[in-house]
């Protein structure tokens, strides 16, 4: 299902980015991605781990209305990393892209694709197509709730079994996921240490094809039950996924 060469992909990318200094240091995940409280030394330009590891949660809106921001609802937490950690994530991201077989039926978060727009016009047309021939039509709309905060870490390693990515690979993702602290930040002032135990991280350029990939089985286990409405193309239609954002 995967051709992923992974090491000669990060390598090329490093070289074009990264610093050879840098490339060292990020070659050694586990001492840059997990460090305990206990054994972690103060910072310094040899041992970058606590720079690297630090992340802050900031509230970000959607709305100008200063009476609907009263309400927590219309707030969404985006995760701000390190800028080397970012650029190590968005290195992995841009690999899974490219290789990993990802569902037709996903629009949402995929580059070269019509996005929402295809699956969109399908709908449409489905919904013409049964008031033209006067047939009965049953459209249901699934709109998961804080569907990014709910990704279980299990279920995204299992996702990621399924894909059959290389042990090393799916271990780095595992790491960056596995014992992670985040802390609030807002009106100048920071909250406690607050451990993550589920989610994907809102921001980090990983964060899509991880929930995506945590979507797929999902997805499949739908398709394969074949049922749904027929499209003059002979192809079944009982699921589009269109991937919204707020």
């Amino acid at each position: 299902m995967v051709r992923f060469e992974r090491e000669r992909f990060i390598n090329k990318q490093l070289d074009t980015v990264l610093t050879t200094k840098s490339a060292k240091q990020i070659s050694d995940k586990r001492r840059i991605l997990r460090r305990t409280q206990t054994e972690a030394p103060a910072a310094t330009e040899d041992n970058p781990a606590e720079d690297v590891c630090d992340e802050r949660l900031l509230p970000y809106h959607h709305c100008e209305d200063q009476e609907r921001l009263k309400d927590i609802d219309n707030w969404r937490p985006i995760t701000i990393g390190p800028m080397l950690l970012r650029l190590f994530t968005k290195i992995m991201a841009k690999g899974l892209s490219e290789t990993v077989w990802i569902n037709p039926r996903q629009k949402g978060f995929l580059a070269a694709t019509p996005g929402c727009n295809e699956n969109i016009a399908i709908l449409e047309n489905i919904i013409k197509g049964a008031r033209k021939n006067r047939k009965d039509l049953a459209v249901v709309f699934v709109d998961l709730a804080n569907a990014f905060d709910s990704v279980g870490h299990k279920l995204l390693v299992k996702a990621l079994q399924r894909m059959r990515l290389p042990p090393d690979f799916t271990t780095m993702v595992t790491d960056l996921y596995t014992g992670n602290t985040t802390m609030g930040e807002g009106n100048k002032t920071k909250t406690a240490e607050i451990k993550t135990e589920r989610g994907v991280k809102q921001g980090d350029p990983l964060e899509p094809m991880l929930f995506n990939i945590s979507l797929d089985p999902l997805i499949c286990s739908l398709e394969e039950a074949n049922s749904g409405v027929i499209t003059p193309e002979r192809e079944s239609s009982q699921l589009l996924c269109f991937g919204l954002r707020e």
